[in-house]
């Protein structure tokens, strides 16, 4: 670490990896949503039979409410991996269109920036309304 913020060489790039919070932030949601599926299959085949809850241990009922708790759970995580991967790419877009203004650049955007932002946005305003829905439902009790 010290050499490097010496400037003696570079860290690896899973360093920077380590470090970014968005990237890993990312990476937990679809780890937890992998996990869910994972849930989700072994209720559907049969090889979970009961959660511990409901009237007795192996409660039949247990198993359509917690597939119904885990479906809902994984759309509210897929809405948010998508927010952020908007986010990103409106991001990137942004920075590629700043990079074509002086001094850096010749001062003028170039049309293929101009329609990525316009398309990075549309993402995001999607994302983001997927998001709110979802939002608005809890809030409702709907979820």
């Amino acid at each position: 670490m010290r050499q490097w913020c010496a400037g003696q060489g570079n860290p690896p790039t899973s360093v920077f990896r380590a470090l970014n919070p968005r990237l890993t932030h990312t990476e937990n949601l679809r780890r937890t949503i992998e996990s869910n599926e994972k849930t989700i299959e072994a209720l559907q085949d049969g090889r979970i039979i009961g959660l511990g809850y409901g009237r007795e241990l192996t409660d039949p009922q247990s198993v359509p409410i917690e597939l119904d708790r885990l479906r809902k759970r994984n759309e509210e995580l897929r809405a948010l991996v998508r927010l952020e991967e908007a986010f990103q790419h409106k991001q990137q877009a942004y920075f590629r269109l700043n990079g074509q203004w002086l001094p850096q650049g010749n001062g003028l955007p170039t049309d293929e920036s101009i329609a990525e932002v316009d398309v990075a946005e549309g993402e995001f305003r999607a994302a983001q309304a997927e998001v709110d829905r979802i939002t608005q439902e809890i809030r409702a009790g709907k979820r």
